[in-house]
């Protein structure tokens, strides 16, 4: 095999591991899913503890949210002006 060969293989090989990473993330996260919802009292729970977490770091996400807008703001105007 030439080193070309070899190389074209590891990326396809690292393509099908990402995919398969992937592929597995969202099989897991769908039978979560499933599960809170079927459970009321898990699904309360889950409520509950985002609503307080929410609440605990409320100022930090809204900054966060604030810097988000800025920058998709800056990045609009960029393209805007580039596109002129």
């Amino acid at each position: 095999m030439s080193k070309h060969n070899k190389q074209l293989i590891q990326e396809n090989a690292s393509e099908l591991i990402k995919f398969s990473i992937v592929s597995t993330g969202t099989y897991l996260s769908t039978q979560l899913f499933l599960r809170l919802v079927k459970n009321p009292l898990i699904l309360f729970g889950t409520g509950l503890m985002a609503g307080m977490y929410i609440h605990k770091n409320r100022e930090q996400i809204l900054e966060t949210l604030v810097e988000a807008k800025r920058q998709s703001t800056q990045l609009l105007s960029k393209t805007e002006t580039d596109s002129l």
